[in-house]
């Protein structure tokens, strides 16, 4: 009884002690709602309108409208001394420091532009000339995200003008050429394996996360003779610099688990790395296909992690090491439609490595780059016949490539005075690959030696001009190209530009068809002539018009199982592209339309006819949609694309892909929330693909016994919803990946 009565007692003195302190405190610096209202302006006295202002280590932020207006409400002490930030690209942060003293302040904040030192300076004007040299579609990586059903990278591109993903391979299709004629670099440096391995029909997605990299640019055409060994175009992925915040995180849905670190080991090291493991395992039971006859069996599972190492060296160089590493298996059972019961299964094993590292410095007002990257992929697929229900085993039979590559690169730039940029280059590409089908195997291997010189002259006041040349040389076809670039863009005056661009392009053709005799076959080749207008209403408000025509020669053609370089085919269109982001306040969007006429006789073509992955007519329409507020981003897209053609063999050749699928229609919408978990931040993103419900036919499949009998091929699942969760462990709650999504916008 005693305790419970000296127990009592301290409970009440340990009440009356709290509350004594929260009364003094309350009447020592009592909160105030302070209203914080003025104009954002650049340094030219213009009013700056979607910057966005807040209040450093709160979550207090706002966003100024179409004048520069800005209004920001918080709750604060008195007396107490905050610090108001405001941020837009382009700009330096602007910094305003304020003590609280009355409950209504009014300021200006001005922007001052920003200030390059001389490396900084040289890198910019390369950045600038291949935005006014190449035609180039730039996408940030929280465009890539709120873009696509799922972060893919390549399912963003496909709302591009020129670009076109190829559903059924997952390949990106631009200005009517074949997905292996895009090539992806990053930075700088070759990737050939950048689609995750699928299953006919079922098209592979991209294997990088979008959050490795700071931005991403597609150039449709007329690029830098830096660049080879694509036909149509070139995809630069650019990985982001050293992090400011160092933290851990994990990211979790219901067939995904990812962990990532980002860890400081010196003042100018740092190492990021993230591991996760998909299991669609239980997603594939719990959903219908919309093909009853085909099922996923074994996964798809996936492990796969990457580790980046980032440091900054002596005299403002830089060291970048980048490793990636991946397995994955599926199966996957189909109908077999020249079989009566019959089922084929396909199983299917990947191992895929890629690495790359590079060197930075300027020495002697030189920008030098030396890079090198290694790849190993390996793929197994096996086949099985069999009676469905019987486990009959009609036939079996296994394939397999594995493929070991590589790429080093040295180049060195220059800015003399203002008028000359001079860029030049070497580089070797490294090839073996073994081929393995039923009982035929087949090694090649390939070394590619390159050099380029190009320069960029300023001609005057209102023209540049970028002129530029490439040689190459194939061991394997033991020929050698020569590639002429030309590009000149002329200020016209009213913010219009106008812009002409042409070349050659080079590249080697796929190896499944060089196993016989790859030293009677040529560089398949495209010459590009581009005519742009541009039209700058306001730094981020603008209309842009292109027309394109390319001529393609020595293609593979195949004409009584002989594979010859007589293949030829043409491209011609127009895109046109409107940008926003400034008219409605937080809302950024775009709108384009492409036209894209093409034909080609090529491979066992028998007439010239638009090849079966490209749809004449294309539009897309998407927006971004940020509330600060409330910390959510939310991004909608939609696009049409005519339907494309199939081939059906119930034709005659003069009639040779004809047939035209359904239109396609294709909406999407994705919702990032950001809240705090604690002292953690924490991100949940929500997107739902083909919100319509249309149904996608990418071409039909027709019986080899039974040419009158077909089925449509479609993707597995008519809608896809998904559902993640990021936690982001940092130091503090300032440290949220949203808020810095949301202030680079």
């Amino acid at each position: 009884m005693a305790h419970k009565t000296t127990y009592t007692r301290l409970t009440k003195t340990l009440l009356g002690l709290l509350f004594s302190l929260s009364t003094i405190a309350a009447f020592a610096s009592p909160s105030i709602q302070v209203s914080i209202e003025g104009y954002v302006k650049n340094v030219h006295g213009f009013p700056e309108a979607n910057a966005f202002i807040y209040i450093e280590g709160t979550f207090d932020e706002t966003v100024s409208d179409s004048t520069g207006f800005f209004r920001l409400s918080i709750e604060a002490e008195m007396g107490a001394s905050i610090m108001l930030i405001a941020h837009k690209k382009d700009y330096l942060d602007a910094f305003e420091p304020l003590v609280i003293s009355t409950a209504k302040v009014n300021l200006e904040v001005v922007f001052a532009q920003k200030i390059y030192d001389l490396d900084l300076v040289t890198v910019t004007a390369q950045k600038t000339m291949e935005k006014e040299f190449m035609q180039v579609q730039s996408i940030q990586t929280l465009e890539a995200i709120l873009s696509s059903s799922d972060g893919n990278l390549l399912a963003s591109m496909n709302t591009l003008p020129g670009a076109q993903q190829v559903g059924e391979t997952g390949e990106l299709s631009v200005r009517g050429g074949a997905g292996h004629e895009t090539s992806f670099f990053v930075d700088g440096m070759l990737l050939r394996q950048y689609l995750s391995s699928s299953t006919p029909g079922t098209g592979g997605r991209m294997r990088f996360s979008a959050d490795l990299f700071q931005s991403f640019q597609l150039n449709t055409g007329g690029y830098s003779a830096e660049f080879g060994q694509a036909l149509s175009s070139i995809l630069l992925m650019e990985t982001k610099d050293l992090p400011t915040q160092f933290n851990e995180g994990f990211f979790i849905s219901p067939f995904f688990l990812s962990t990532q670190t980002k860890t400081s080991l010196s003042k100018t090291a740092t190492l990021e790395s993230d591991i996760s493991y998909t299991n669609f395992a239980l997603i594939s039971r719990l959903l219908k296909t919309e093909d009853p006859d085909k099922s996923l069996f074994g996964g798809p599972e996936t492990i796969e992690g990457n580790a980046f190492f980032k440091k900054k060296l002596k005299g403002g160089g830089t060291f970048k090491t980048f490793v990636y590493g991946t397995k994955s298996k599926i199966g996957f059972a189909d109908r077999d439609i020249n079989r009566e019961n019959g089922q084929i299964r396909y199983t299917l094993n990947n191992d895929n490595i890629y690495t790359t590292s590079s060197f930075k410095k300027q020495i002697n007002g030189w920008n030098f780059l030396s890079a090198i990257s290694l790849g190993y992929d390996k793929e197994d697929i096996g086949i099985d016949s069999v009676a469905r229900g019987e486990d009959i085993l009609y036939g079996q039979f296994f394939t397999s490539d594995k493929e070991w590559s590589g790429h080093a690169k040295v180049k060195a730039s220059k800015q003399f005075g203002n008028s000359i940029l001079l860029n030049i280059g070497s580089e070797s590409f490294y090839s073996d690959k073994t081929i393995h089908y039923r009982d035929l195997t087949a090694h090649l291997q390939e070394l590619i030696w390159a050099t380029y010189t190009e320069a960029a002259l300023r001609l005057s006041r209102r023209a540049k001009l970028s002129l530029g040349s490439r040689f190459e040389y194939s061991t394997l076809l033991q020929r050698s190209s020569l590639s002429p670039r030309v590009n000149l863009a002329v200020d016209l005056g009213g913010n219009y530009t106008f812009n002409v661009a042409g070349g050659e392009f080079y590249q080697t053709p796929q190896y499944r068809y060089l196993t016989v005799d790859p030293s009677a076959l040529k560089f398949q080749k495209a010459r590009h002539a581009i005519l742009g207008l541009e039209k700058h209403f306001s730094r981020d408000r603008y209309l842009k018009f292109d027309l394109f025509h390319k001529k393609y020669s020595q293609l593979i053609q195949i004409q009584d199982d002989i594979v010859s370089s007589t293949g030829t085919g043409f491209t011609r269109g127009f895109e046109i592209l409107w940008r926003d982001e400034e008219s409605i306040r937080s809302v950024e969007y775009h709108i384009n339309y492409s036209l894209t006429d093409t034909k080609r006789r090529y491979l066992e073509y028998p007439i010239a006819a638009q090849p079966s992955f490209v749809s004449k007519h294309q539009g897309s329409l998407v927006v971004y949609k940020s509330f600060p507020k409330i910390s959510t981003l939310v991004g909608t897209s939609y696009t049409y694309q005519s339907g494309r053609p199939f081939y059906n063999p119930n034709r005659s050749e003069e009639e040779f892909l004809t047939d035209r699928t359904k239109d396609f229609h294709i909406a999407k919408i994705n919702i990032a929330y950001s809240f705090n978990l604690g002292d953690h931040s924490a991100i949940l993103i929500c997107s739902l693909d083909n919100i319509l419900g249309t149904k996608q036919v990418y071409g039909y499949e027709y019986g080899m016994l039974d040419p009158e009998f077909r089925r449509e091929v479609s993707p597995l699942y008519r809608r896809f919803l998904f559902v993640g969760g990021f936690l982001n462990i940092g130091t503090s709650k300032d440290s949220k990946k949203m808020k810095e999504l949301l202030r680079n916008r």
